[in-house]
């Protein structure tokens, strides 16, 4: 970590980050602009520079502690996981909305990440970013067999899934004003629909739920 950076105070520390997250997560690594990032955060480029070097120590220091952040979080509030796909999937966006008190674009930002093409960014962010992908499925996934990995149904169930969280991120990234609290509600709400259709078409098909 950059001892610099928190040597400033804890609210200037947190609006530099928000300022950088809420750039991030709008655009890639390429387009994003540090103008942007120096006018929400109020200092002069000259500062953040003198914090993170250039723009790829910024992006790389702000990944590295938005995941070590989630983890944290995570942690807590899956001290008793659920044994449901479903409501782990819910366990862990309570995670991200509880991190969102303090860095609301937390979230849209680690997704962006994983978007991420440029090289540069990708090469300082690779350790770190497998061991959160990592983590990540052994959480969601790590009492599924792997019969049931394999099984068309539940692949299509994990990508219905992601592919609705998706959208309601990216939704709320547009939107001005984003509500981390509305986003949380409305992926709960689709989580648990979703968990009914499954649900229901099981018990269709005579097995047990």
């Amino acid at each position: 970590m950059n001892d610099r950076f928190f040597e400033q105070s804890k609210d200037k520390q947190d609006r530099i980050m928000n300022a950088a997250l809420k750039v991030f997560s709008k655009s890639n690594y390429k387009h994003a602009s540090t103008d942007v990032i120096i006018k929400e955060a109020d200092i002069s480029k000259g500062l953040l520079f003198h914090y993170f070097t250039n723009k790829a120590g910024l992006y790389s220091f702000l990944y590295a502690y938005c995941v070590r952040y989630i983890q944290m979080e995570r942690a807590q509030i899956l001290q008793n996981p659920e044994e449901d796909f479903f409501k782990r999937m819910i366990q862990v966006e309570q995670a991200y909305q509880k991190a969102s008190k303090k860095y609301p674009y937390i979230e849209l930002f680690l997704t962006q990440a994983e978007l991420e093409e440029e090289e540069e960014i990708l090469l300082l962010i690779q350790e770190k970013k497998k061991e959160f992908t990592n983590e990540t499925n052994h959480i969601l996934l790590g009492t599924v067999t792997e019969s049931e990995i394999s099984d068309r149904n539940e692949m299509m169930k994990q990508s219905l899934l992601q592919y609705t969280m998706a959208g309601i991120r990216n939704r709320y990234a547009d939107a001005n004003g984003f509500d981390p609290d509305a986003m949380f509600e409305e992926m709960k709400e689709h989580i648990l629909f979703l968990n009914q259709l499954f649900c229901y078409t099981r018990s269709e098909k005579g097995e047990s739920i």
